[in-house]
């Protein structure tokens, strides 16, 4: 006790050690990220369910994202997921991770403008998740209008990143698809869409 109290070796070490596991932190880096929560949006909608599993990699750490529906022609059918608000890291914070961690956030309110794929793509730029999207990994359950054919689209935005991820949906040939970058992919490690 005495030890502890007054922070001498090795109670400190053993302490910060413990912070470190509870932060997420090992020597050399972070602990990948294996939690998910589930979130939902378009609860009062009627159509089809679908299942979204989204799995960030380690660059992005404040996502903001949408993910809508579009037609095989490219024509805009409905958003299933367009937060309300976006989180960023306190500015001058050096180690984000920490930082995110500690709670050292804002929050704002969500601007189309973020993400200009989808800006460009939408019809009704009006939200339907009322917080920001999660900086953990997520399942979403939403629902759609859409036919057996339609595109999927996401894009994902992380400081001054923005990737665009698509996937053609075909019900006659299945019932899980894989959306996929149309560029480098380094703010997801994998994005899969499955029809309940």
């Amino acid at each position: 006790l005495i030890g502890a109290g007054f922070n001498l070796p090795p109670f400190t070490q053993i302490q910060h050690a413990g912070e470190d596991l509870t932060r997420g932190e090992k020597p050399g880096g972070f602990f990948d990220k294996t939690s998910f929560i589930d979130i939902a949006t378009n609860k009062d909608k009627t159509g089809s369910t679908l299942s979204f599993i989204v799995e960030k990699s380690n660059d992005a750490l404040t996502p903001v994202m949408a993910i809508w529906i579009e037609d095989t022609a490219g024509n805009f059918v409905e958003n299933l997921f367009v937060p309300a608000k976006t989180i960023e890291v306190t500015s001058g914070e050096e180690d984000k991770r920490h930082a995110l961690f500690e709670g050292e956030t804002e929050t704002k309110n969500f601007t189309p403008a973020l993400l200009p794929h989808w800006q460009k793509s939408t019809k009704d730029t009006a939200t339907n998740y009322n917080d920001a999207t999660p900086t953990d990994n997520f399942f979403l359950t939403t629902k759609t209008k859409a036919g057996s054919k339609f595109q999927v689209m996401l894009e994902v935005k992380n400081e001054d990143k923005n990737e665009l991820y698509s996937g053609t949906v075909d019900l006659s040939k299945g019932d899980v698809f894989t959306l996929k970058s149309s560029g480098s992919s380094l703010l997801l490690v994998r994005a899969i869409m499955q029809l309940k």
